[in-house]
């Protein structure tokens, strides 16, 4: 886009004029790092001559970046995008805004290293200018005139020693730990009257390049030379405190310990009475709690209840040198167990324990000082040292991120714990979903692409329309992220190394979800724009397709999920999963009137079909095997519940055998969790002789579908509550990625049901893109009751059903210019109505003898 201002940054770090054609063209571009975790002040003052009627401003930054007017934040930024894009975020501040002296300020944040949802610029024109970097265009009218402010250099800029820059890590991809000397931050540099004339003039990242080169039409050259809109809405943003106090202690301080370990190590014993007074405050009640060390230190653990994510802060009253760390997590040590904790605690007991941690030095006075990046979190625990003198707390807290998904989807029902199954579900996927579809906000915040499949749908259920522009933002990540060879990445945006680890069967999820999308939003010029992506994920399978069209060992982690499922040669899974996406190709290369795709895609599936029925069926089991060997045709001697699940949804499975198939599959005695340390602990007593492979959250979402599509959904709710009930039973407020709490304990994959209720209870499902034709197929599941509403781009379909003297009496109302079928479950008649109708229809049902 064109584009008026230019990337500024700090004046000492070297535009590399070295870097000319000849070099780039013989050399490549070098990968220039200037140095991780960097901080960096900016601020501008302008004056107006009077209040504005219209002001908006766009800003982006390399890496991230919060953005103040007169002393308020107005917000934070960028999302997360791929390496060769930047995209801008657009306010409007004429509200912010007043007649006289005006100071925008923004603090940048570089990161320095790609992290789980960032990743770094690309080689060029890094090599010439480096990493970080300010870009502001604002357009502010007053009186008919209008001013405007451009990042250039008359900025000035600081870069600052507060933090500590040599600090470890949190965890995998994220990023490093704050530790903060108070000391060192410039006060007051928000406000009118700071004094910034000791601060460098930004320069603007912009080389002229060499006359010769210009003229062969190599150069200018300038910093981030792609930038977009970002199209996602600002995230609300509210202050939340504790509920309860869960425990106060004495440490002994172990200063040998680096800031990632020291607080989960050290010794705590109960804190004596005078230490820690008026703790209660603490829950966000008036009053100040006062702490005071002595040799020891001292600790207090705060719980706010459900998950959430956000930004903890602590605002204090100072002498100054005191030091304050805080340390969020979603669990502590005793959880949804019976066995008792004498001193509660957060622990970080495996590499996948992130360490989401803030050290602060206090300086004199009053302060405030809040994590820079966002978190999921249940507890926090607040370490304070070297306050003999009394330290002042005035609040502990967070600031809850969240985004404004809405709440058009709604479900009810005669089961209490199915109702508050749903509930559960959609506040767990509203944790997971922020500038992306987050596996979980607490442990990594990436983007998994499988994992996508299955938020969609929950969103698509619960939200509808509310969530378009997230659930469009993912699909175009994922075409972002493809690899030249035609495989996207298996997260993205973020740290996946380019070449690294991929996972060979999340492009296929990911192709389904495009289809998904399609359906639920009629969006067809946007599934156009990526469709070549869905191609070219097809086309990567190719070579490793043996002569009857299946997927033999193809190369990289053939994950599948958290389960042992054989997945070595002619998997199963792998094939299946290949057939449903060959299936969603076909279905939009329809819907754009790609005849010759269409028909190339319709070749492949029934060969593939016929190839699956003859190869992987082995009829002494009467189930599908997990995998073949490609060269002697042996079955494997595994079975799972994801496999032939997978066969059903792909139409390998005859119609006339699928209820017999399920019927087995779903026996409780016959399934196992499979161990799959270390997320996973799975049953010690499995046996592959008579056990299947059972399902793990993530995989049943594809069992609850297969079950519900062929009308089994007292199956589908028997599993949801064998499986989920002890989650829900133990305390869970949100998801748990493992039926056991051994990993993330707010993941959205696990939030299934939320689709699977509403799509398969209330029984509502497009059949046309942008639901302009619908059917509602509802399913009683062995419930007395139903109702609820579906969000379409159009408005709610509402459905209600309840059983009256062995009849089912269903309802359904539509919003004009829909076309519903209402259609009759297995084992259903109607009496009166059914069929198609337009805005609403009443139907009576009975069962066949």
């Amino acid at each position: 886009m064109y584009r008026r201002a230019r990337f500024i940054w700090t004046p000492d770090q070297k535009i590399d004029e070295e870097e000319v054609f000849r070099v780039l063209v013989r050399d490549g571009p070098k990968d220039r790092r200037d140095g991780l975790n960097r901080w960096v002040f900016f601020r501008r003052e302008i004056d107006l001559g009077a209040a504005p009627t219209a002001a908006t401003m766009r800003i982006t930054a390399d890496s991230r970046y919060q953005l103040f007017i007169n002393g308020e934040r107005i917000g934070r930024g960028p999302v997360r995008s791929p390496s060769h894009l930047r995209r801008f975020d657009t306010y409007d501040t004429a509200t912010k805004l007043k007649p006289g002296k005006n100071v925008f300020a923004v603090l940048v944040h570089v990161y320095g290293a790609d992290t789980a949802w960032y990743e770094i610029g690309p080689r060029y024109p890094r090599s010439i200018f480096g990493d970080g970097g300010l870009w502001v265009e604002a357009d502010i009218k007053t009186d008919g005139q209008t001013q405007t402010l451009l990042s250039d250099p008359q900025w000035r800029c600081h870069k600052s020693d507060a933090w500590r820059q040599d600090t470890p890590t949190a965890g995998w991809g994220q990023g490093l730990i704050e530790d903060v000397d108070g000391n060192r931050l410039p006060d007051g540099w928000t406000q009118s009257g700071f004094d910034d004339s000791n601060w460098a003039e930004a320069r603007e990242m912009v080389w002229q390049g060499i006359e010769y080169e210009c003229a062969m039409g190599w150069g200018p050259h300038e910093a981030f030379p792609t930038i977009a809109p970002n199209d996602l809405p600002q995230l609300v943003e509210s202050e939340i405190y504790a509920v309860t106090i869960r425990g106060q202690y004495t440490v002994t301080p172990d200063p040998g310990k680096d800031v990632s370990q020291r607080l989960y190590e050290e010794a705590f014993a109960p804190a004596p009475a005078g230490m820690i007074e008026n703790a209660e405050a603490l829950l966000g009640a008036d009053g100040i709690t006062t702490i005071r060390t002595d040799n020891r230190d001292i600790c207090i653990l705060i719980d706010f209840g459900p998950i959430h994510t956000g930004y903890p802060f602590i605002e204090i009253d100072a002498e100054g040198g005191e030091v304050i760390e805080l340390a969020a997590s979603e669990k502590i040590e005793g959880d949804f167990t019976d066995t008792p904790v004498d001193l509660l605690r957060i622990e970080r007991p495996t590499h996948l324990d992130c360490a989401q941690i803030f050290r602060y030095r206090a300086r004199p006075g009053v302060q405030r000082f809040e994590k820079f990046d966002w978190t999921g979190l249940r507890y926090l625990q607040l370490m304070v040292r070297d306050a003999p003198n009394c330290l002042k707390i005035r609040r502990v807290g967070s600031v809850l991120s969240a985004y404004p998904v809405g709440t058009r989807g709604e479900f009810a029902c005669s089961d209490p714990f199915l109702d508050h199954l749903w509930q559960v579900g959609r506040y767990t996927a509203q944790q997971c979903t922020s500038d992306a579809w987050c596996d979980g906000p607490g442990r990594e915040k990436r983007q998994w692409i499988g994992d996508g499949l299955v938020h969609y749908l929950i969103d698509a259920a619960a939200f509808g329309p509310g969530t378009e522009a997230v659930d469009r933002q993912f699909l175009r990540a994922g075409a972002d992220a493809q690899r030249p060879d035609g495989l996207i990445q298996m997260f993205a945006p973020g740290d996946h190394h380019g070449d690294g680890v991929a996972i060979a069967d999340f492009p296929l999820h990911w192709i389904t979800a495009c289809e998904h999308y399609l359906m639920h939003t009629g969006d067809l010029d946007f599934i156009a724009s990526i469709y070549p992506a869905v191609q070219k994920v097809l086309q990567w399978y190719e070579p490793h397709l043996d002569a009857d069209g299946l997927i033999v060992n193809p190369p990289l982690w053939r994950f599948i999920e958290w389960a042992a499922l054989d997945k070595t040669g002619v998997s199963a899974a792998m094939n299946g999963l290949y057939l449903i996406a060959l299936k969603a190709a076909r279905n939009i290369a329809a819907e754009l009137r790609f005849g010759h795709a269409s028909d190339l895609y319709e070749r492949k599936i029934e060969q593939v079909t016929a190839a699956l029925q003859t190869r992987l069926w082995d009829s002494q089991r009467g189930l599908y095997a997990d995998a073949a060997d490609p060269a002697t045709g042996t079955l494997s001697k595994r079975f799972s519940q994801q496999t032939n699940a997978l066969m059903i949804l792909a139409g390998v499975v005859p119609q006339d055998q699928s209820a017999a198939l399920l019927s087995t599959i779903t026996k409780h005695e016959n399934t196992r969790v499979s161990p799959m340390p270390p997320l996973v602990r799975g049953d010690n007593d499995f046996d592959e002789a008579k056990h299947l492979v059972r399902a793990n959250t993530y995989f049943a979402h594809f069992l609850y579908d297969a079950l519900m599509k062929d009308g089994m959904a007292s199956d589908a709710l028997d599993f949801m509550r064998t499986n989920l009930g002890p989650m829900l039973a133990a305390g869970a407020q949100t998801l748990w990625e493992s039926y056991d709490p051994t990993a993330s304990l707010c993941h959205a994959f696990s939030a299934s049901p939320v689709y699977h209720l509403s799509a398969g209870i209330l029984g509502v499902r497009p059949t046309a893109p942008g639901f302009k034709r619908f059917s509602v197929t509802p399913q009683t599941g062995g419930l007395n009751w139903a109702n609820g509403a579906y969000p379409t781009p159009h408005g709610e379909i509402e459905v209600a059903w309840q059983i009256k003297d062995a009849e089912m009496h269903v309802s359904v109302t539509a919003p004009t210019g829909l076309n519903g079928d209402l259609l009759a479950p297995p084992g259903w008649g109607f009496t009166q109505g059914g069929g198609a109708f337009e805005a609403a229809t009443n139907a009576v049902l009975q069962q066949k003898d």
